[in-house]
């Protein structure tokens, strides 16, 4: 368990009393920042253009120390960071106590992931001139990837005495306690942040993250909208379609077409495909068209009510009608709180194709109690490094239970321990050959109990039906709920 962040001191700034995948607010910048809320210079042709305009007056004044943390800043903001420490480092040896030089430097070590150097410089910066409070907020953030929670929030309040205003550190404060599930000062934190810039999409979106794990849907779901905000990393997987049909924002849809568009990951479009059916039967559609991902799209073909399923590449090449309104998957809730408030329960609402069982039904163990793991996730999802585990030896116990067949359902990363397992943990590898969520469910559908990290194979399982065991670190994402020990959702 991790250790509890203390609540955040009270500053001069009033507190609001009104009403995971969170998001941290960008590293800032010293001095030469151009951007009023991330401190860093946009990488564009102007950035280029002005880089090029810079590195030739270096050529002629290789020693200047404007130019130099010019230069640096600029390459900061076009995310190349390895040569600004080359510029800036050149910068520190003229100028060895300019802290806005030391900042930066610090900035590029972590954006590089070298802690340590990043540390030394933000602990330079901050003996050099404790009174700058984006240098205090820089090395929380620092002490905040590294899990060192006090310590984070220690310079968060050093950077609220000096700015009693600072937004972002409010945001950052009730990350700290949102990951130490302390709920009610992770919102009053989060408000304040609101408070301070009502346009702050950060601090808006982890409200929203909070009222969906506490359940308070009616203001949760009206914030989520906020997760395709091109100020939001997740934006860049909610992307919408290329079509000229409005987005569905809860009018009449009776004897209309609505397009139903496929975002985030695999795991989110499953949890809400048990909404499909309800377009039919509450919102009165005509024409049901989904799309999505190649892999999903055998899972969804088990929906009768889809009229038209389409792979997300062809949706402008096989989509020969005319689509009054399209959604994203993920809006759909909101569209139906008028008279779904609490997500429908109808279980199963995915099956697996007949045929695929078939076809998988010799390789699944006849005998003994049937249990499929799943231990990793996507590496190339942020949060991986917290929700997979390292080695299925980890789950070397589970080998004590007498009469259980162990079956691999694990694909890609991890998959390499499912082929050659540990001497004492024998396994039925099948995920090797899994080529699409169709062969996972037909799968699925053949064991007892599936044990899984928090993937879209515990949401496959949750829809089909299957008994299932998640594995879920302390900060669980929004969607398991506050505290419960059963999923509301499945």
């Amino acid at each position: 368990m991790q250790k509890q962040a203390p609540r955040a001191k009270k500053t001069s700034a009033t507190i609001s009393t009104s009403s995971n995948r969170t998001v941290s607010g960008k590293i800032q910048l010293g001095k030469n920042k151009r951007d009023s809320q991330t401190g860093i210079f946009p990488g564009t042709d102007t950035s280029k253009n002005t880089l090029a305009l810079i590195m030739q007056a270096l050529g002629k004044s290789p020693d200047d120390i404007s130019l130099l943390k010019k230069a640096g800043t600029t390459l900061i903001g076009m995310r190349d960071f390895n040569p600004a420490v080359a510029l800036l480092e050149r910068a520190e040896k003229l100028a060895p106590k300019d802290v806005s030089i030391h900042n930066n430097l610090a900035i590029c070590h972590m954006e590089l992931k070298q802690f340590e150097p990043a540390e030394k410089h933000f602990l330079i910066a901050v003996g050099l001139n404790s009174s700058q409070a984006i240098t205090h907020y820089n090395l929380g953030n620092l002490y905040h990837v590294r899990k060192l929670f006090d310590k984070a929030l220690h310079h968060y309040q050093q950077a609220l005495e000096l700015k009693p205003d600072y937004s972002q550190v409010y945001n950052h404060v009730g990350l700290l306690h949102l990951a130490n599930r302390n709920f009610p000062e992770a919102g009053e934190n989060f408000r304040q942040s609101v408070d301070l810039d009502p346009v702050y999409v950060q601090a808006r979106w982890n409200l929203a993250v909070l009222h969906l794990m506490l359940r308070k849907f009616k203001s949760g779901w009206p914030l989520y909208e906020l997760r395709y905000h091109p100020d939001l990393p997740s934006s860049t997987n909610c992307k919408p379609p290329d079509i000229d049909s409005p987005m569905w924002n809860g009018e009449d849809l009776t004897g209309k077409t609505l397009m139903v568009y496929w975002e985030q990951g695999f795991g989110d479009q499953i949890q809400y495909a048990r909404y499909l059916p309800l377009l039919k039967s509450i919102k009165s559609i005509k024409r049901l068209i989904v799309v999505c991902k190649h892999e999903i799209l055998d899972v969804l073909a088990s929906i009768a009510e889809i009229d038209v399923l389409v792979e997300h590449k062809r949706y402008r090449k096989d989509i020969h009608e005319s689509v009054d309104f399209w959604v994203f998957f993920g809006s759909l809730p909101l569209n139906f709180m008028d008279i779904q408030p609490l997500p429908p329960k109808t279980i199963p609402y995915l099956f697996a194709n007949p045929a695929k069982q078939m076809e998988w039904k010799a390789r699944v163990p006849a005998s003994g109690f049937r249990v499929g793991l799943v231990w990793k996730g996507n590496p190339g999802f942020t949060h991986d490094a917290t929700r997979s585990l390292p080695s299925v030896r980890l789950l070397a116990p589970l080998w004590q239970i007498a009469n259980v067949s162990f079956i691999s359902l694990q694909k890609g990363a991890g998959e390499a321990e499912a082929v050659k397992p540990p001497r004492n943990q024998p396994l039925t590898n099948l995920g090797s050959d899994i080529r699409t969520f169709g062969d996972t469910a037909a799968i699925l559908t053949q064991i007892d109990l599936l044990i899984c990290t928090d993937t879209a194979v515990a949401h496959l399982a949750g829809a089909l039906g299957v008994p299932t065991f998640l594995m879920l670190k302390y900060s669980a994402d929004w969607r398991w709920g506050e505290k419960e020990k059963r999923s509301y959702w499945y």
